[in-house]
């Protein structure tokens, strides 16, 4: 019954596309069901950045914008969907970690790296600075090799990268003691190194 099905099935399409007039209802058909996929994947992608908090960015270098999806609300210049002058965005970057933030774009804009994958402070609406982790990848390139289009993603990183630190700060102070104590300890062993020599 299942192959009788099929092969009546695929009979049709046959002449289905045989006929001018129904290969234009297949046609409208399968851009509705193209934009219906469509729809349903964005749709995903919002969900996913909704729950990760990320927020999904756009960068057209040949117009100078920047467009946000899911923006991260409490940074100073996210608040807007769509920054018109790209280039504007740079001077969000905590000084301290320009120099760094520039070097990983330039050398992804090169071609120099796969993808960009950058950590950095950036101010917050309050006036603070906050982490942020960025990446992207060039997608489209001109004919000259030059970057044209980006796409990727940010997010706040702050908490993981205020446990970082203090880990780090932890290991030191831990080195540093035991550093004291393996000094403490020669100094030990070499007084009793000496009263046993006398």
């Amino acid at each position: 019954r299942c192959q009788v099905d099929a092969v009546a099935l695929a009979d049709k399409i046959v002449w289905a596309i045989d006929h001018p007039e129904m290969r234009v209802r297949l046609g409208a058909v399968t851009r509705l069901a193209r934009k219906a996929a469509e729809k349903e994947s964005e749709q995903r992608l919002d969900m996913v950045l909704w729950s990760t908090g990320d927020e999904f960015w756009e960068m057209d270098m040949s117009k100078d914008t920047f467009t946000r999806t899911n923006p991260l609300k409490h940074m100073f210049l996210t608040n807007y969907n769509v920054v018109q002058a790209a280039s504007t965005l740079r001077s969000e970057v905590s000084p301290e970690d320009r120099a760094a933030f520039d070097g990983a774009l330039v050398a992804h804009f090169k071609g120099q790296s796969e993808y960009l994958d950058v950590s950095y402070r950036a101010r917050t609406n309050d006036g603070n600075w906050c982490w942020l982790r960025t990446r992207g990848r060039v997608v489209e390139r001109g004919a000259d090799g030059r970057a044209i289009r980006m796409l990727g993603t940010t997010g706040d990183i702050t908490e993981f990268k205020n446990h970082e630190l203090a880990l780090e700060r932890l290991n030191e102070e831990l080195e540093s003691r035991a550093e004291q104590r393996t000094e403490a300890l020669d100094r030990s062993n070499h007084e009793l190194q000496h009263s046993l020599d006398e």
